[in-house]
């Protein structure tokens, strides 16, 4: 049993369905227990990509995680008995830490660590000392580094496990896409995809608000260029905000095609501050993007002749590396 917290847009979510499809396909018996009801527009494309594969998925009971998704958990438990329990975000560490006591027949844990930085709220630092896991998969060799001495027992990294499933972009398939999405070709057309999640815009993982600032600085939209902000969460007012009045920045929300939008791009840029599996980076390098990343070390790993590398929290950098591939 692999257990989340939603079916919604996320790197561990989609790995968590790439995952239980190819372990249905080799013949495992497997099933998805996600501890909200909520979703997106991408979640419900998880979804069907579960219904195909033929996964069991079962939702908690309210969109909110709370008290009662944890007696749910535990009746999910009792009744399904798994061998495994696959944790993969801290709110299913914490649910199953709280909710094992209570289970007579107690599956092994797996856990897969999908950031470098982890809560370092006290429940959620305890259930990770406390779910004895006999597995912990890191998802690349940053957070095996991170987690190195933390965890107990077994500890491996899968590095870039991405189930990578469309064409790269051709001038035929960009244009294609360009016209599906009402995009101007004359336009320079860069992408971000990523939530905008966190306790503020100056700490959040992707790094919008440096990304805005750049783009202000570099006064990208007078250089017939656009920013598109695939992706949503509790930061986006303040991130609209900080974005102001300028036209050329679109913030689209949600996408459950995400694949189409990056073929349909010029240039992919992700200033992150920090990661775990960079997977919006390694699906626009597959897509044949030129890239902007941060110079942080999950996203070192992706270097190529198409990629540059800016310092982390500096605007200034990245607005001279934005206008200069305008140039080239």
């Amino acid at each position: 049993m692999h257990v989340i917290g939603s079916l919604s847009a996320g790197g561990a979510e989609r790995f968590v369905v790439d995952l239980v499809c190819a372990l249905k396909r080799n013949g495992l018996a497997v099933g998805v227990a996600a501890l909200s009801s909520g979703g997106d527009a991408a979640g419900a494309q998880l979804r069907a990509r579960l219904d195909n594969a033929q996964v069991p998925l079962q939702t908690g009971p309210t969109v909110r995680v709370g008290g009662r998704s944890l007696l749910w958990y535990r009746r999910m438990l009792a009744r399904w008995q798994p061998k495994l329990a696959h944790l993969h975000t801290e709110n299913t560490e914490l649910a199953h830490y709280l909710a094992k006591s209570f289970v007579p027949r107690r599956p092994q844990i797996v856990r897969t660590l999908h950031t470098t930085k982890p809560s370092i709220q006290f429940l959620h630092q305890r259930a990770r000392r406390g779910n004895r896991a006999v597995l912990s998969i890191a998802c690349g060799p940053a957070v095996l580094e991170r987690f190195a001495t933390e965890v107990r027992g077994r500890l491996i990294a899968i590095p870039n496990g991405v189930d990578f499933h469309w064409p790269a972009q051709t001038e035929s398939l960009k244009a294609k896409q360009q016209r599906e999405l009402g995009w101007d070709p004359a336009e320079c057309h860069f992408i971000h995809v990523g939530g905008m999640r966190g306790a503020s815009i100056e700490s959040a993982a992707k790094a919008h608000d440096v990304l805005l600032k750049a783009w202000s600085e570099g006064r990208m939209g007078e250089r017939a260029a656009r920013l598109h902000l695939v992706g949503d969460g509790n930061l986006r007012r303040d991130l609209e905000r900080l974005a102001g009045h300028d036209s050329s920045v679109v913030f689209h929300g949600i996408q459950a095609n995400v694949w189409q939008w990056l073929v349909a791009a010029d240039i992919f840029v992700m200033p992150s501050r920090f990661e775990g599996l960079p997977i919006a980076g390694i699906e626009a390098l597959g897509s044949g993007l030129p890239c902007i990343f941060s110079d942080i070390a999950p996203l070192r790993r992706l270097a190529g002749t198409s990629v540059t590398y800016t310092r982390t929290d500096d605007h200034h950098e990245l607005a001279a590396h934005m206008i200069g591939v305008i140039k080239v």
